[in-house]
């Protein structure tokens, strides 16, 4: 059935305007709309990325951090190690705690050490043959205050008497004042012959013998 259209031309211009502009606007939302999802996803990748960069560079870093320290730990037992062997090599047959416990053993109670040195020394007792062995010693070397000269005389007889001492010098005793007290200020050195074997009892709680 044929249909008769009554609106006026201009009015159906107008219309078909109206609906042409709807369409391009929605058009335009809808590309809009796309672009922004489009770059929101961008940006959340992007995110992602530097998230996992970060990650990577935290992890590179802590990589970095355990190899020094584990290179430092192995660098710290190589040098332990080397102690260790060349003390093996040169052990002496003294400990130094012997050296304390024998040097307190015969010292009196009212003298006060205020420096103790072990060091060890080589000598040659007949230079002219090559094949001459050197002998080792240790020199203990010791300063404090004594009360008088009968306390540090006292001192000097035990280090004497001492089967682990020899040679046992009195290099100087000045007077000396502490805490406006007079008293004798002292210096004295003694060897051990490290040729020698020693035995030293520490039972109930004894100085070396």
């Amino acid at each position: 059935m044929p249909t008769i259209d009554l609106m006026p031309s201009a009015c159906r211009h107008a219309i078909d305007r109206r609906l042409w502009t709807r369409r391009w606007v929605a058009m335009y939302i809808t590309v809009l709309l796309a672009m922004i999802g489009v770059n929101w996803g961008l940006s959340m990748r992007q995110q992602s990325q530097k998230t996992t960069l970060a990650s990577m560079t935290l992890q590179v870093d802590e990589n970095l951090r355990r190899n020094k320290e584990r290179t430092r730990l192995i660098k710290q037992i190589e040098q332990t190690q080397t102690m260790v062997d060349r003390y093996n090599r040169v052990a002496w047959p003294v400990h130094l705690s012997d050296v304390v416990g024998s040097v307190a053993q015969v010292m009196p109670d009212s003298v006060t050490l205020s420096s103790l040195a072990v060091t060890p020394r080589r000598v040659n007792p007949n230079r002219s043959k090559k094949d001459a062995q050197e002998q080792v010693f240790l020199v203990v070397e010791l300063e404090g205050v004594a009360p008088d000269d009968m306390e540090l005389a006292s001192f000097v007889s035990g280090l004497e008497s001492h089967g682990l001492f020899q040679k046992v010098t009195l290099d100087y005793a000045r007077s000396t004042t502490v805490r406006d007290i007079d008293a004798r200020g002292f210096r004295m050195s003694a060897e051990i012959d490290l040729q020698k074997t020693y035995v030293f009892a520490h039972a109930d709680g004894e100085a070396p013998l």
